[in-house]
């Protein structure tokens, strides 16, 4: 039975090819660089020394936390906070994505692929908070279904809420040739009705 609870866990596995480390480091250096700082600051996942962060649900590789890394650095550079919390609130990073898209900042639509850490919560969205916030039911049965299933049904249903609202307003359109009943049965449709 699948808990609905909010932590997901898992072990990356990408990034570990000899090639693939020598480029997410290049890109951690490059971007921490760039922001003045040294490649090696940690200035989010060195406070886990402090237990003040916990990183729940965090694959415990040095990519995933470079990515937080590099997220809060940003964060914290891009404008002047009153207090950290205040820097926390609203802010998520996908440790999935590479440093160079910068996969950091408000929530945007969930995909499957995709493990997205809350910097507020301290913890990564599990596939059941994924559900939750592309609108499913609390109700909704998730038993038998593991986080990984739970994640791939939400990021392959991401887009019904806009597209069922853009089809509704389209086919709702009071002006729409449709509704004419002279461009109907000109253009073959009264027709098609009438002989069927």
């Amino acid at each position: 039975m699948h808990s609905k609870g909010s932590v997901a866990g898992g072990a990356s596995s990408r990034g570990n090819s000899k090639s693939g480390l020598r480029s997410w480091c290049k890109q951690k250096r490059d971007f921490m660089h760039s922001l003045g700082c040294n490649a090696d600051f940690a200035p989010w996942t060195s406070a886990t020394r402090g237990k003040s962060i916990t990183l729940r649900g965090v694959p415990d590789t040095e990519r995933d936390r470079s990515v937080l890394d590099c997220a809060w650095t940003a964060r914290v550079q891009s404008s002047e906070w009153p207090d950290m919390n205040a820097a926390r609130k609203g802010f998520y990073a996908d440790t999935h994505d590479s440093v160079i898209r910068k996969p950091w900042g408000p929530l945007m639509a969930l995909k499957q692929s995709q493990t997205i850490y809350t910097f507020e919560l301290d913890y990564v969205l599990s596939g059941w908070a994924h559900m939750r916030l592309h609108g499913w039911s609390n109700a909704t049965k998730v038993d038998g279904l593991t986080d990984v299933d739970l994640r791939s049904l939400a990021g392959e249903s991401f887009a019904l809420p806009s597209c069922t609202l853009v089809h509704y307003l389209y086919y709702r359109n009071p002006h729409a040739s449709w509704w004419d009943d002279a461009s109907a049965s000109s253009s073959g449709i009264g027709s098609a009705q009438s002989s069927a």
